[in-house]
């Protein structure tokens, strides 16, 4: 603008007859406001959207592809973890409800709480689970603490586990009403 307005400043001194004066500062005028409104118009010639996916391109242009690939994947395991627990946790609600009734009934015990353990956690199937029964004598006596013993040594805890024979009729009843294999069910009675 500043260049313009001092080509229009030379142009009029150089000019020697007063009317070419008038006709040149009028034509430089109007060549002024169209380089002085320029600016505004290009306000209404604006396109948004592109503007706007110029913006967001130079946001994230520098977060790579494998930085979002990776926290989408980890969103994805978290809900699917969250799905799996729910679906976990109706499954056992289910069990202990449609099993508690007969179960007392057969055996004087109460079924205190299901535990589901999967070998995998990305998969829940039906073969590799394990299904954990706590249960309680119905008859709500108290009996005498039996000495408990620690062993410090690392094993697993359900290893050479013997059962007695109770136990075994629990754990077979337990298979056929799931329609599991024997060796997917585990007894523990509360308090030991």
């Amino acid at each position: 603008m500043v260049i313009l307005v001092i080509i229009m400043m030379i142009t009029t001194m150089m000019l020697p007859n007063d009317n070419m004066r008038k006709y040149a500062q009028f034509s430089l005028s109007l060549v002024f406001i169209l380089f002085f409104i320029q600016p505004i118009t290009q306000l209404f010639t604006l396109n948004l959207e592109s503007e706007a996916s110029q913006i967001i391109d130079s946001i994230f242009s520098h977060i790579p592809d494998q930085e979002i690939n990776a926290a989408v994947d980890l969103q994805k395991k978290e809900i699917q973890a969250s799905s799996d627990a729910y679906v976990i946790e109706e499954l056992t609600n289910q069990l202990k409800k449609d099993l508690e009734e007969e179960f007392t009934e057969n055996f004087n015990y109460h079924i205190n709480e299901i535990e589901l353990i999967t070998e995998d956690d990305k998969e829940i199937d039906l073969e590799t689970i394990t299904f954990h029964f706590l249960i309680t004598e119905s008859n709500h006596q108290i009996s005498e603490v039996a000495p408990v013993l620690i062993n410090t040594a690392k094993t697993n805890e359900y290893e050479g586990v013997t059962h007695s024979d109770e136990d075994l009729k629990m754990i077979n009843w337990f298979s056929e009403k799931l329609e599991i294999d024997q060796t997917q069910v585990q007894l523990t009675r509360e308090g030991g």
